[in-house]
């Protein structure tokens, strides 16, 4: 994983998914939960950046699942905020919303946490309004 997080914050994607894929594989089924749902997450970081928002967001549900409602509450909010990323690159802005106000909700998050959610929250919401203003407008004329 550490290879994975390595090579993302470099800024050389390319080989970020195969870094990842070999420590899921290497953790197993029975691997920690934390890590496999950090190494999740890190896979669906690597294809979000390699744009492929659908495959991302498969990855950031798993992690959410083998999380469940007990996991730890930071990288619940890491996986929900993943899934918001996602449905606003897809242009589903009222669905990124409720992610990013999900991962708000979580008790205990820790700000960095949680100030990413407000700005994806903010995001999402002024790309909502551009959108029904313009509708509103075609409307109208």
């Amino acid at each position: 994983m550490g290879l994975g997080n390595a090579r993302f914050t470099d800024n050389d994607h390319k080989h970020d998914f195969d870094w990842y894929q070999e420590a899921l594989t290497i953790l197993g089924e029975e691997g920690d939960v934390n890590l496999r749902a950090q190494v999740l997450i890190g896979l669906g970081n690597a294809r979000f950046t390699d744009k492929n928002h659908t495959s991302n967001t498969d990855w950031h549900q798993e992690a959410l699942k083998i999380l469940g409602k007990n996991g730890d509450v930071n990288l619940r909010a890491q996986a929900l905020i993943g899934l918001g990323n996602a449905s606003r690159s897809m242009k589903k802005n009222e669905e990124a919303i409720t992610y990013y106000k999900d991962a708000q909700k979580l008790v205990g998050v820790n700000s960095s946490l949680y100030n990413k959610a407000s700005d994806g929250i903010k995001e999402a919401s002024m790309f909502l309004n551009y959108n029904n203003n313009k509708k509103q407008n075609l409307r109208g004329k």
